[in-house]
Parts: C-alpha cells; structure tokens; sequence
C-alpha cells in the first residue's frame, strides 16, 4: 500500500499540480464515533474508484456541525493524499434523507387526503340533490302505491349509502390528518433550526493506475456528547452492591448515525491542553493610609500585590484531533468501548446504554436520626473506593430491586472508603418520646434550671443481627450565662462542639433496645429559651 498525506501547507502547489484534475463525488458512512462528555470525534469512510493520475475525491452531504479545523484524512490503497480542502457545496440545501423520505409521504398523504375530501364532497352533493328532489310527479297527476313504495324504497337505500360513505370518509380524513400530523413531528427537529448537510471535504490523490480504495475522514463536532448516569443497586446486607454506568447519548449533528460502533469517553477535548505558567508574586510596600477617626489602625505597612506582575497566564493551542483524544490507558480519561453497533438518530430523544457494571464488597451500616425523622436508612461502606473512578453524576438507588430514591455521586467522593445511601428500611423501626419524669423546670433566684430526657426505642424485624449507629443532640450554649449539662448519656459518645451524641448498636432480630438521654440547661430567668 502506499499511502502519504501531505499536510495543507501544501495546499497550493497540489491544487496547481491538480488544475486538470477530474471531480470524483462520493457519499460516506459514519462508521465509528467517540462520544466525550461534551462533543464527539466522528470518524466516516468512503469506498471509491480512483482512474489513474490526479483526481479529486468530494465528500458530499457534510453536517454544517464539524469543525473544519479539526480535518485528518488517511486512505486505503494504492494512491497517494495530495492535499485536502474543506468548503460548501452550491448544490440548495438538502433534509437527511429520512427527513426526505417524511417529507415524500407527507406529501402524498396530503394527495390522499384530497382525493378523500373530493369523494366526501360528492357524496354531499349528491345527498344534497336528493332531498331537493323527493317530490314524485306532477301537482295535478298522482302517483300509484307501486310507484310510492318503489321510489322510497330507492330513497332509503341510497341515502343510506351516501350517509355511511360520508361517515367513512370523515373518519379516513381524521386518519390521514393524524398520521401527517405525527409525521410533521418526525420531520420538525430536521426542519426547526436544522442543520444543513452543505459541507465538503476535497481531497486530491495521485494514482499511477486505476485502484479501489478507501477515503476515511475524521472530525470533531460539538453537536454531540454524552451524560454519565449511575444506578446502585444492592439485595441488602451480606449481598454485594452493583454500581452500573449507564450513558445517555445525544446527537445534534444533522445526520443519522446509523450501525455505528461508539465509544465512550470521559475526557474532555474542549479543555486547554497546556497547564498554566504561574509567574513570581511580587509583593511593594505603598504609604500607609491616614486613618480616620472611626477606623482602626491595623499596621503601619500594607502590601499590595502587582497585578500585572504575576497575572497568570495561559496558553491556547489550535490543531487536530489527536492533540487532546486520549485511549483508555490514559491517567486523564478512561474510554469505555461497545462492540454492538447501534442506531443514534438526530435531533430524538438521548439513547441510554450502559456501559459498566461492576460488583463491590461493602459494610452495611444503619443510621438513624430520630429527632428529624422516623426512618431508618440503609448505607453501604466501600472500601478501596479511590479505584472506582467516579464520575459527577446523578444516581439512581435500589434495594431488593425497588426503586428507593436518588443521590449524587461525585469524584470527590472518591477517597479511601465512601458511603452509599440506599435508602430506607421499612424492616427497622424506631421510636423517639419524651420522658416525663426527666421533665422539670425549677427557679432558683435569678436563674432558671430546666431538665428534659427522652427515649428512643430501636427495634429490627430483620432475620439476622444489624449495626446501628443512633444519632441524636442536646444544645449548645453560645452565651456564658447559659449553662447545659448531659444527665444522662446510656453509654453514648458526646461531641462537645457539636453537641451530637452518637451510639453504635448491635441489634438482636426482635429484641428492642431502648436508649435514654436527658440534659439540663441552667440560664437567667428573663430570658426566653426553647430547648426541646
């Protein structure tokens, strides 16, 4: 095979040397697309027969959406790349050739719905006729019983057919009517602002005798893309967690990508390329300023920082594709690679494929917050959660395959062990009440002594002993005249700052487990305070 392309700094001398050159037009296929989060690398081959000496191959019906900037041509066979040049066909504007195809049985649904409303009519006028022709004979002459009965009997059976032919044809007409209707909603996302397929992509070969060959084109479009979306599913404790990638692809380009393989990628192409340059910081001293006299002096010196100084600056680079498309061994993006080809139309609904599955060990823990809510949820710990390479992305949530609500997933989330929200277990139940012997409230001179306990009650219809971890608080005094003591904790852990007390429970299937806690706050009697 001999194959070269020589790159556009060529351009001119080749279209000299190609000024007798014949015009080959083709027709390419996507035939590969490698969707990134924001954008696609599109890829399409054209099968031609090139005579020998120089020829240009034209690669016609181009979307408007690619980047011309972003152009790389190889070939197959026994031909050399001269230079390529990018332009627009003069050749009117032209729809996909499925938008053509609505666009054809639109039309001739429209025939036939004429065809309809013209038969529908005559029968009208026909109807019409007879009732203004229902008198038999003349005022004077009568008209015998045979020829009564013969006559009414014509009218009935006419009129009959008439009346149900101008109800079929009614509801034919609703029917066409319906059908345009849902066809003029395929054709809209082709005809509302759409894209025109007016590019052209000219390529000059030389061969130095006729051959079969092959013209693979690619190129970048922001018209496309793709949406990360995480489902987690679990059976419950003792059951491994799935976490499944799913993506949803979109295509705005103009044209069908029709039994295309894809690939999915979580690099960003649109991103800068080169790091940034930060420069020295430099620090002057300026005059003090006079202070006025409802300012404080804070120093004698201030500093500044020199803005044109130490501006940071960043360099932009503009060139191919394969300055920033990255393979699934790279440390900045991993790429996700589906076999099957499939159909992503444009301008429809995003097509959701997943993409990766994979199976993680995880330590279940409950938690519990009874003062904000009645529930129990579940949560799954990870372990050696930094190797899942977590996307930002919405999460749907399922246990024991019901669908329990949704979170969100993050990289930051990505740190030695992550937890996992499930949702909740109506399995577990806990209670929280008031005990009233806690309650008590006592004056002592100036100050106020106020005491309140409460007691949880958790209780498990599981089959099998579950962890717990009870959450619950008692105030944080942020003034020195407002006193609070815990009274009573039942072996919980007490975080002073926070006021957050914790305990971590084994609970036996049937066996509830009560908790008490109580408090008591000690403040100065004109103040008001709620401390429940």
């Amino acid at each position: 095979m001999k194959l070269r392309l020589i790159l556009p700094i060529l351009l001119a001398p080749a279209l000299a040397f190609g000024q007798n050159s014949r015009s080959i037009p083709v027709e390419s296929k996507v035939n590969e697309v490698k969707l990134f989060l924001s954008g696609a690398q599109v890829s399409r081959v054209a099968a031609v027969e090139i005579p020998a000496g120089t020829s240009v191959i034209v690669l016609e019906n181009l979307p408007s959406t690619l980047d011309a900037s972003t152009y790389q041509v190889e070939g197959k066979g026994n031909f050399t790349i001269m230079s390529i040049k990018e332009g627009f066909s003069n050749k009117r504007n032209s729809l996909p050739k499925e938008a053509q195809l609505i666009k054809d049985s639109i039309s001739l649904l429209l025939i036939q719905k004429e065809d309809i409303e013209t038969l529908k009519s005559l029968l009208e006028t026909e109807e019409e006729f007879l009732n203004l022709n229902r008198s038999i004979g003349g005022q004077q002459n009568g008209v015998n019983a045979t020829d009564l009965k013969a006559a009414a009997e014509f009218y009935r059976t006419r009129l009959t057919e008439i009346r149900k032919g101008i109800v079929i044809n009614s509801r034919r007409i609703t029917e066409v009517n319906q059908q345009i209707e849902r066809l003029k909603a395929r054709l809209y996302p082709f005809t509302s602002g759409r894209v025109a397929l007016n590019q052209q992509l000219s390529v000059t070969v030389l061969a130095e005798k006729p051959t079969k060959a092959s013209v693979i084109v690619s190129y970048y479009t922001a018209a496309a893309g793709w949406v990360p979306t995480y489902d987690i599913r679990s059976g419950g404790p003792g059951k491994p967690v799935q976490l499944v990638l799913k993506a949803s692809a979109n295509n705005s380009t103009g044209e069908n990508w029709e039994n295309v393989h894809f690939t999915y990628s979580t690099g960003r192409p649109t991103s800068n390329v080169n790091p940034p340059i930060i420069n020295p910081w430099y620090l002057r001293p300026i005059p003090p300023r006079t202070p006025s006299s409802s300012s404080l002096r804070l120093s004698k010196v201030e500093f500044a920082m020199d803005e044109d100084a130490y501006e940071l600056e960043e360099v932009a680079t503009v060139g191919y594709m394969n300055e920033f498309v990255t393979t699934s061994e790279a440390v900045t993006a991993t790429d996700y690679s589906v076999s099957i080809p499939y159909t992503l139309e444009t301008g429809r609904e995003p097509l959701v494929v997943e993409i990766d599955r994979q199976e993680l060990q995880a330590e279940f823990e409950y938690i519990a917050i009874p003062k904000l809510a009645k529930e129990v949820y579940l949560m799954a710990n990870i372990v050696n959660a930094d190797r899942l390479n977590l996307l930002s992305a919405n999460a749907s949530i399922y246990l024991n395959n019901a669908f329990t609500g949704t979170a969100v997933l993050s990289p930051d989330m990505a740190s030695d062990t992550i937890s996992l929200p499930l949702g909740q277990d109506n399995a577990v139940t806990i209670s929280r009440n008031r005990i009233r012997e806690f309650k008590s409230k006592k004056i002592i001179g100036s100050r106020i002594a106020e005491t309140v306990g409460w007691e949880i009650e958790v209780r498990s219809l599981k089959s099998e002993p579950i962890n717990i971890k009870v959450t619950d608080q008692i105030p944080v005094s942020t003034d020195k005249s407002i006193k609070v003591e815990a009274t009573e904790l039942s072996n919980g852990s007490l975080n002073a700052e926070s006021g957050l007390v914790n305990w971590n429970i084994k609970l036996e299937p049937g066996k509830p487990q009560k908790i008490r806690f109580g408090y008591k706050v000690e403040y100065p009697k004109e103040l008001i305070l709620n401390i429940e």
